[in-house]
């Protein structure tokens, strides 16, 4: 952000969270974990994405929140398409810095996704869908 800002002083960065990882010591997902409102003392889910062997994150989360800090002081903007995120978000950096702005979704599409018959199962047969 600082050398965006030193480069275009009238551009604004803006950073869309998608999950967690800006309030935890190293989680993208919290998953039921509390420990990272209070400084990641002894992480109970080091296999959980992105895993790790060593429990970092008590070291990690004080610089990670100042460098966020730091990138607020300087105009940046966060938001998210999830208010619980932003919530979070909120909580350690404060009320109203990151916005929700929901996706988008196409109303004709949907309107005729929900006029489609549901596909019957066959039991044994399995199922796949694609993304």
């Amino acid at each position: 952000c600082e050398k965006v800002k030193a480069q275009k002083p009238d551009v604004t960065l803006v950073w869309t969270l998608h999950d967690h990882w800006s309030v935890t010591g190293r989680c993208a997902f919290t998953d039921g974990c509390e420990g990272w409102k209070s400084g990641c003392q002894k992480c109970p889910t080091l296999s959980n994405y992105p895993p790790v062997r060593v429990d970092r994150a008590h070291q990690l989360i004080g610089g990670k929140r100042q460098r966020f800090r730091d990138m607020l002081r300087l105009g940046c903007q966060f938001i998210s398409p999830s208010q619980h995120v932003a919530e979070a978000f909120n909580s350690v950096y404060g009320a109203g810095l990151c916005r929700v702005i929901n996706n988008g979704i196409d109303l004709a599409t949907e309107a005729i996704l929900a006029q489609l018959s549901p596909v019957p199962l066959n039991p044994g047969k399995p199922r796949i869908a694609i993304v």
